[in-house]
């Protein structure tokens, strides 16, 4: 039990951390973004490629299903991995 306890506590601290280290510096515009800003669009995604939940982003369910379809455009024009 105390194993379990001290796992989600870790669990919990690195999301902490993470999220500090990667919480995108200002709120953008979705509506103004397009595939063609790489730049902008890898501060919302991981290194690996994922994309970052609404809970780290801070988009509204429309803006973040709006981000989703133009990161996914610019993926499968080879912008992004």
């Amino acid at each position: 039990m105390r194993f379990k306890k001290l796992t989600f506590l870790l669990i919990g601290f690195l999301k902490l951390k993470y999220m500090k280290e990667n919480k995108p510096a200002e709120k953008i515009s979705i509506k103004d973004l397009t595939w063609k800003d790489v730049e902008q669009l890898r501060n919302y995604t991981t290194e690996t490629g994922k994309i970052l939940p609404r809970r780290i982003t801070h988009f509204t369910a429309q803006e973040q299903r709006h981000f989703t379809k133009i990161v996914k455009q610019a993926r499968n024009l080879l912008l992004m991995p």
